[in-house]
């Protein structure tokens, strides 16, 4: 199984800590060209801490994303290579209008502090976006090899 580890890293300049989230409804995997492509009906990600061993943002799939085959080998909220499972075993559908945040799903950013400072920024909290295509996927077929696909994550602070 081939995956891609973005790390990325968010912060507040608040003095308090906030949690943020990844706002499902404006949050998208699309094609990447106009050229009817299907493979991103087979992208999810999800959102992992700094050391990669919990799944600490959710799970995440296209809307349009393809069913799996019957009998996958991995449950659904399962990630690749590490069988880590996320707080909720669900693949959360990205842009549909009546997508919630669960609160296994927020991150934590601490708040501003002295020793948090580093050259005059403060300490960013960071995370990794983990992404794969997912190989169980009706989409994942040979005639959708070498296609492209997008993303556009959106993350807003959540209570």
């Amino acid at each position: 199984m081939y995956y891609v580890d973005v790390p990325l890293f968010i912060l507040t300049t608040g003095s308090e800590p906030v949690k943020v989230a990844i706002n499902q409804e404006k949050s998208e995997i699309i094609a990447g060209t106009k050229n009817n492509e299907e493979i991103y009906k087979a992208v999810k990600f999800a959102v992992l801490n700094k050391d990669k061993t919990e799944n600490i943002g959710g799970t995440y799939a296209s809307k349009e994303s393809a069913d799996l085959f019957a009998n996958p080998v991995i449950k659904a909220g399962t990630l690749p290579a590490d069988n880590m499972l996320a707080k909720t075993d669900e693949v959360i559908k990205l842009g549909s209008a009546n997508a919630t945040i669960k609160d296994g799903n927020k991150i934590d950013l601490a708040g501003k502090s002295e020793s948090g400072v580093i050259d005059g920024k403060y300490t960013p909290t960071e995370v990794t976006v983990r992404i794969w295509i997912e190989g169980q996927s009706k989409s994942c077929v040979t005639k959708n090899a070498n296609q492209k696909f997008k993303f556009n994550l959106v993350f807003d602070a959540v209570e």
